[in-house]
């Protein structure tokens, strides 16, 4: 599909500002992205010119207020969170009471029997990331230390 030139010498070439960058963007047609495009940077224009004496003082730092600006008025909102395997969160719990990794693995992991000893490590592997990872996102679930049990004077029970 070509497009048509547009004739005479007032024509500009499209990296003058006249579309938006992206061409096509979720299925809408260019005409009106470029129209959004055309008005907010006539809008941004013209506000730079309304504030110029700040402009000239420090473009850097008036840059960095108007884009402030853009991203309150712009907020996007937080998009879904991840899918989590319960079992995650179990593990995880029982790895915070002092589980050690080695009964875990048979408990959380399917089919962790069957496994061959390579395709084992690399279970293993991802499965101490995903509750680790669980653990760091639920600080008050840190891993404790298995400490041994102690008799009343303070001497480790054999």
């Amino acid at each position: 599909m070509k497009k048509p030139k547009s004739e005479g010498p007032s024509a500009q070439p499209e990296s003058a500002g006249g579309e938006a960058p992206g061409k096509e963007i979720a299925g809408k047609p260019n005409a009106s992205w470029s129209a959004l495009y055309r008005a907010a940077v006539a809008l941004l224009s013209e506000f730079k010119r309304a504030h110029r004496a700040y402009y000239r003082e420090n473009p850097q730092a008036f840059r960095a207020t108007v884009r402030r600006a853009e991203n309150r008025v712009l907020r996007l909102k937080p998009g879904p969170k991840r899918k989590y395997d319960p079992r995650i969160g179990k593990a995880a719990r029982a790895r915070a009471r002092g589980a050690s990794w080695t009964d875990l693995y048979p408990v959380y992991i399917d089919h962790y029997r069957e496994m061959t000893e390579y395709t084992r490590s690399y279970a293993e592997e991802g499965f101490r990331k995903k509750v680790n990872e669980y653990l760091r996102r639920h600080p008050k679930r840190k891993s404790q230390k298995v400490t041994p049990p102690t008799n009343a004077s303070g001497e480790t029970k054999p």
